[in-house]
């Protein structure tokens, strides 16, 4: 068995961040839909969550699954593809052109929004804000957030392919999608 050449991306950085900016608009409106549905069926979170573990559980089920598992379903589905990306004619690959499967897509998924995960634990501990913690201060572990998304955004600026941290890690690349071959 003979590998292919590695494939080169040739995604501008601009499309790539209007395509994850569409999916973050997507996930937003789902994830409100979500937020609304519980607290119409359970009432107020703060009248059920007490402290950080729990509310950083809450936040992980209610926020953070199902973001990942938009990524991770749509990027290793046979469009290799978010809606976002699918929008803007680009794809998730491995460094040889073949689709990626679940388990390098969820893996993938955790190194991208490893910085907003974070960002979820330094706000709920020692106890969120809002729900009588101590008033928000700039918290130290925000650095580390912010940190991590400056050397993501600076790795995808920096190297030939347009690679983030997450997807070197994982071995992947955005590229263009193929053309369409034949009429419907």
């Amino acid at each position: 068995m003979t590998l292919a050449a590695p494939q080169t991306s040739s995604t501008s950085f601009w499309r790539r961040a209007a395509a994850y900016a569409l999916d973050v608009l997507i996930c937003g409106v789902a994830v409100q839909f979500v937020q609304w549905t519980l607290y119409f069926t359970w009432g107020p979170p703060s009248e059920r969550l007490e402290g950080g573990a729990q509310w950083f559980a809450y936040m992980w089920l209610s926020v953070s699954a199902p973001v990942y598992a938009y990524f991770a379903l749509c990027e290793s589905s046979a469009s290799g593809a978010t809606v976002g990306k699918r929008t803007l004619g680009l794809v998730v690959r491995d460094v040889y052109g073949a689709r990626i499967g679940l388990g390098r897509a969820l893996w993938r998924t955790f190194g991208k929004l490893l910085p907003w995960d974070l960002a979820h634990l330094v706000l709920c501990f020692p106890a969120p804000p809002w729900d009588g913690g101590p008033e928000f201060e700039l918290r130290r572990g925000i650095f580390a957030v912010y940190a991590l998304f400056g050397v993501n955004l600076a790795t995808v600026l920096m190297t030939r392919k347009q690679q983030s941290l997450h997807d070197l890690a994982v071995g992947t690349l955005v590229e263009r999608a193929p053309a369409a071959s034949g009429a419907a």
